[in-house]
């Protein structure tokens, strides 16, 4: 009995030990395993790539309407890249139509899509403040002269450009720190015109005759508004001329002046006899020389009450500012960026909410 339970050991001792000797070995074979099926699947992958990179070959055959002529199908070997040339595209800043222009695509490397080309001073004109771009690049990197051929995406930081051939669109995406703050129905001054060269004259004439017991007696009166417009130079002239029986014919100048805008300081110059605005105090008539802030330079948001909305977004994201319950302003705004907007409110309303 002895004798039989001590083999009995030794044996469960043995079982135990040549099962902690397989471990290493199905280790290792799993190993190999494992290092194959990457190998596999890496060389699917590499497959995969080389043959969406190499180029596709279409039969012509089918295409050809006569012997003669044949089809050239090369630029859709590599899928439906864009062509250099010129398109009539909308063009779209941050998901905001900005303009419709006539865009100049360039040729890119050999296989790739023409990239759009666009000067400096067409890039300002739809709100991108390279100002600030250059600002963070004081190495000059980024600087370029107004003729230049720019890439926006190679240009601005963090900034994408994206041509929709179907749609004939053009989305770029800029950061909201690269952008012009700009008020809502702001135009720019160099766009401003002075107009074409006109004249008009408007007058109000009026007569008044009585016979009252062998007395007669008669009245006229005669008012003239007067203006000529020759490039940035109003002249502008209202008068008025009154007559009556047995008194002598009296002529009042009540304004003739000239006008010339200063778009610096959103004001206008006026020389000559006129009147203060009366923004403030009653209108008071002078003669000499007066500048004043025209408010039809300013965009008809910063005419009012326009409180600024300050905030950072995480992703491309969509900012709706309400008052009341009724949505006053939406815009578009670029991750990661602070962004700032003006927005124009009614005062008698409610407190505003985003």
């Amino acid at each position: 009995m002895k004798s039989s339970r001590q083999i009995q050991s030794n044996s469960h001792f043995n079982d135990d030990h040549g099962s902690f000797g397989l471990k290493p070995v199905t280790a290792v074979v799993l190993s190999v395993f494992a290092a194959l099926g990457y190998m596999a699947q890496e060389s699917a992958s590499a497959k995969d790539a080389t043959q969406a990179s190499s180029a596709v070959t279409f039969d012509t055959t089918f295409l050809q309407t006569d012997a003669k002529q044949t089809v050239d199908v090369s630029r859709f070997a590599r899928g439906n890249i864009v062509s250099p040339g010129v398109y009539s595209v909308d063009v779209l800043i941050n998901d905001v139509r900005v303009a419709h222009d006539n865009v100049r695509f360039v040729a890119a490397r050999d296989g790739e899509s023409a990239r759009a080309c666009f000067d400096r001073k067409t890039l300002e004109g739809y709100g991108i403040d390279f100002a600030k771009v250059d600002a963070e690049h004081k190495d000059g990197a980024t600087k370029s002269t107004a003729s230049d051929c720019i890439d926006v995406a190679a240009t601005v930081p963090e900034a994408s450009i994206e041509f929709d051939f179907s749609e004939q669109k053009l989305a770029i995406t800029v950061p909201q720190k690269y952008m012009r703050n700009s008020a809502r129905g702001y135009v720019s001054p160099e766009l401003w015109e002075n107009g074409v060269n006109a004249g008009f004259l408007s007058y109000n004439a009026n007569a008044y005759q009585s016979n009252s017991n062998g007395t007669h007696s008669t009245q006229e009166y005669l008012g003239l508004n007067a203006g000529v417009n020759i490039g940035a130079w109003h002249f502008r002239h209202q008068s008025s001329v009154s007559a009556a029986t047995g008194q002598a014919t009296q002529f009042d100048n009540i304004a003739t002046y000239v006008q010339h805008d200063v778009a610096k300081l959103r004001s206008q110059v006026t020389l000559g006899d006129a009147q203060t605005t009366g923004d403030v105090f009653d209108s008071v008539s002078f003669r000499g020389a007066q500048i004043a802030t025209d408010d039809r330079m300013l965009p008809e948001s910063l005419r009012g009450y326009a409180p600024i909305v300050r905030g950072t977004a995480d992703s491309n994201a969509r900012v709706t500012v309400r008052q009341n319950g009724q949505v006053i302003y939406e815009t578009s705004v670029s991750p990661r960026v602070r962004s700032r907007s003006r927005i124009c409110t009614q005062p008698a309303m409610a407190a505003i909410s985003m």
